[in-house]
């Protein structure tokens, strides 16, 4: 009879299953993204920089301290790990997860801003999803204005030009956070398909008019 998992080994392997799942829906690409789960009041286990995704394996995942020095690890945390430590010092957040969400993205770009169309979206993600202006990832700068936004209560906040930020009390709840968002971009993008097919429809019906018209 094997031995049981421990729960550092278990986190670690969460953590390798996350960033495959954000990488076959997605919402990262091979080298992008991150995610952390805080172990203790002390320690932060972390996905490593410049390490495929789809590859991660338990052993991969790096421990840090909440100053962001490495505890246990062959290779450096993620870039972003200022971000993630920024928003367990200043919240109770057990998880941190971070992708490129590409409609979501490029919705912000358009329309400056993110609106919940359901009622199931507005409750897991808030009446408001606040939009932060752009950033150097990896800097001081972006990890303090995430963890701002993230101390006032939001859950999740996009970042213009670069991705989107959830947190949650475990690693699969910030994660359906991320999703919900790019499922919500993808409802505006038919909408606004939609409304664009139904407007072309209706010029080329005006014009056929006119054409007729003409031709009497």
């Amino acid at each position: 009879m094997g031995s049981e998992l421990s729960l550092e080994d278990v986190a670690r392997r969460k953590l390798c299953r996350i960033m495959e799942m954000m990488y076959y829906t997605g919402l990262i690409t091979v080298y992008s993204g991150n995610a952390s789960i805080r172990l203790n009041e002390r320690e932060i286990l972390i996905t490593p920089s410049h390490v495929p995704k789809i590859e991660l394996s338990p052993g991969d995942i790096v421990k840090i301290d909440l100053r962001g020095n490495v505890i246990e690890g062959n290779y450096s945390p993620s870039i972003e790990y200022r971000m993630h430590l920024e928003i367990y010092k200043r919240t109770n957040y057990t998880a941190v997860v971070h992708a490129h969400n590409p409609l979501t993205v490029a919705l912000v770009e358009l329309m400056n801003r993110v609106e919940p169309l359901s009622i199931e979206t507005e409750l897991v993600l808030g009446k408001e999803i606040p939009v932060l202006p752009q950033y150097e990832p990896g800097s001081i700068e972006l990890a303090k204005a995430v963890a701002d936004v993230v101390e006032k209560g939001h859950t999740i906040v996009v970042l213009r030009r670069h991705g989107a930020v959830a947190v949650g009390d475990d690693l699969y709840e910030a994660y359906h956070r991320l999703e919900l968002l790019e499922e919500l971009a993808l409802q505006k993008f038919y909408i606004e398909t939609l409304t664009h097919l139904s407007e072309v429809r209706n010029l080329l019906r005006e014009l056929h008019g006119k054409k007729a018209l003409h031709s009497d």
